[in-house]
């Protein structure tokens, strides 16, 4: 009797980049409205629902990008904010960390190892010890590690937007203090426009936060920005436990 032949757990077959450029075919053609799965195959350049096509609706799917509704596949809201929203939105790069971490595996190494990953020998060991095959594993580091890259240029995009609009509030704030009547008070401010600026937050006992700005005052939208920063980098700090006694910039 023939052994039955063994299969590794579910991952993404595509990187997320190329997956959102898949996904893209689709929300072309179909914008917002739910599709039947033979009608996405073809927009995504098969034939038919064959076992290719499947096999890539359901990476589009296990990244979140297709969801399930009562009227077939549908372009998920994520993937229309990474679509259609321009490179360097906040909202964008937190619509990509989701659909990142959507497949479960990745949310599991990202879990054990963060965004600095150990040697693939080592990653390697990790995946065959759950069960997945050894002639898949290279594709599977592959992938994750294209991700998190993407997620790092997704990143230093916004970073420079944010940049770009301080700087620009900057100049805005030195023309309005050239223009400023000499000898008439300014209003009262938390903070001056001016290099130095900083804010301390007591954020747990025997813990404090300081957030240290040169130039001038950030706009209200690069406070939001910032914030956003700060809620993504939320699953690297520790679940449990408190700073030690020294103050963390």
């Amino acid at each position: 009797m023939e052994a039955k032949r063994s299969r590794s757990p579910n991952y993404p077959r595509l990187t997320l980049a190329k997956a959102v450029e898949r996904t893209r075919s689709v929300w072309d053609k179909e914008r917002r409205h739910g599709a039947a799965r033979e009608i996405v195959a073809r927009h995504l350049g098969y034939s038919g629902l064959n076992g290719a096509a499947l096999g890539i609706i359901a990476t589009l799917r296990s990244y979140g990008l297709l969801e399930d509704t009562e009227d077939g596949l549908k372009i998920s809201e994520d993937a229309i904010t990474i679509i259609a929203t321009p490179k360097g939105n906040v909202e964008r790069l937190s619509a990509i960390r989701r659909a990142l971490f959507s497949p479960k595996l990745f949310t599991d190494l990202n879990q054990r190892y963060g965004e600095t990953l150990p040697s693939d020998d080592n990653l390697k060991a990790y995946l065959v010890h759950n069960k997945f095959l050894p002639e898949v594993v290279d594709d599977v580091i592959h992938i994750y590690r294209d991700n998190l890259k993407f997620f790092e240029q997704q990143t230093a995009m916004v970073q420079s937007e944010t940049f770009a609009e301080t700087d620009e509030s900057t100049d805005l704030a030195d023309e309005q203090v050239e223009e400023h009547p000499k000898g008439q008070a300014r209003s009262e401010r938390t903070l001056d426009n001016k290099a130095g600026s900083e804010l301390v937050f007591p954020v747990e006992e025997n813990c404090k936060a300081h957030i240290y700005f040169t130039g001038s005052l950030p706009t209200r939208k690069a406070i939001e920005k910032l914030r956003a920063f700060l809620e993504l980098s939320t699953d690297s700090f520790p679940v449990t436990g408190t700073c030690s006694n020294q103050d963390h910039n």
